[in-house]
């Protein structure tokens, strides 16, 4: 009888080997037994720790998605150090910090290094924006019904939203309006974007922009129209975000926006389709097709500017976009409400 071929040792599978897309990733605590919401929650929660300053309570999912994140960055994961694929185009050779004006020569200041990638958590960024924009329209809602007037509690609404976010997406818009505004060349531009002091320009940008967005919030003819148009802008302007990184490359080869990583053409759609549902289901259909196209018009447009003046988005192109985009859909539906659907 022949002898008993020797079993083979088998292969141990790295966390390398997992991370892909969105198949189940190890760094987001998925497993091959996840349903869809279950991945879509984890999605979240690590979408929520980059996109917000607020912690998630400890009960949930944090045991097992953020210490995985944490370790992975740490790079204590021994033989199964989690390493993510390279998802940006090629932006041609590497001249060097003093030849390249787009790359920082001190690496500390390279928030991309062992960055968690943004690009696979692109699914869940409607519902962080849903979550952001309860909290927003839930506060101009209860101080508008506690008496304040209806410029007060739009004030109290971005208040409100800036506190959850950090006000990372403002950051973002006075650094874009600097760096455009003040710069000639790309080199110049993408370095006063990095620059962390405001000037002239990014001031202004936040005071027009703010003051448009109160001046809009106050003018629907009732406290909960006027929630659920801040609702759905919160929604919406991150739910088309995914489509500008899919159209533009990574303008740095560091940053955020090179950290983040480039989003599946299908997830940036479902991105967008979740963001057209919810909006919908808020305001109707009538006006949340249009809240939904003026939230992308809002976010092509900053895609288009970003791309002819740095050949690329960055994480502020990302916050620059979203503001522009949350603007359009809140004036948007307060005239569409009043001088189309006569409410």
């Amino acid at each position: 009888m022949a002898d008993k071929p020797a079993n083979k040792p088998s292969k141990k599978m790295t966390s390398s080997d997992k991370v892909e897309g969105l198949a189940p990733d190890a760094i987001h605590g998925e497993t091959t037994n996840e349903g869809f919401f279950t991945r879509l929650m984890n999605q979240f929660s690590v979408a929520w720790m980059f996109l917000t300053s607020i912690p998630l309570p400890k009960w949930w999912n944090k045991s097992v998605v953020f210490e995985n994140a944490d370790t992975a960055s740490r790079g204590e994961n021994d033989d199964e150090t989690i390493t993510s694929p390279d998802l940006s185009p090629d932006l041609g050779p590497d001249l060097g910090p003093d030849l390249d004006p787009d790359l920082d020569p001190d690496s500390s200041l390279d928030k991309s290094i062992n960055m968690t990638p943004l690009s696979d958590t692109t699914r869940a960024w409607p519902i962080v924006g849903l979550a952001i924009g309860a909290l927003s329209g839930g506060a101009l809602w209860l101080a508008a019904n506690l008496g304040l007037h209806p410029l007060a509690a739009s004030f109290v609404a971005m208040i409100t939203a800036a506190v959850v976010t950090g006000a990372l997406h403002e950051d973002g818009l006075a650094d874009v309006v600097d760096g455009f505004g003040g710069g000639s060349t790309r080199a110049q531009k993408l370095r006063i974007m990095r620059d962390s002091h405001i000037g002239a320009f990014g001031v202004m940008a936040l005071v027009l922009i703010v003051g448009f967005k109160a001046g809009s919030m106050a003018g629907f003819n009732g406290p909960g129209f006027a929630a659920g148009a801040v609702l759905s802008a919160h929604v919406l302007s991150r739910s088309f975000l995914p489509m500008l990184m899919v159209a533009l490359p990574p303008a740095r080869r560091n940053g955020l926006g090179h950290g983040a990583g480039v989003p599946k053409t299908e997830n940036a759609v479902m991105a967008a389709a979740i963001g057209i549902l919810i909006a919908i289901l808020t305001l109707g259909i009538g006006p949340g097709l249009v809240a939904s196209a003026l939230a992308a018009l809002g976010v092509a447009f900053m895609g288009t500017v970003a791309q002819r003046q740095i050949q690329g988005f960055t994480g502020d192109v990302l916050g620059a976009a979203q503001q522009i985009s949350e603007a359009l859909v809140i004036a948007g539906i307060a005239v569409v409400l009043r001088t189309v659907f006569y409410i």
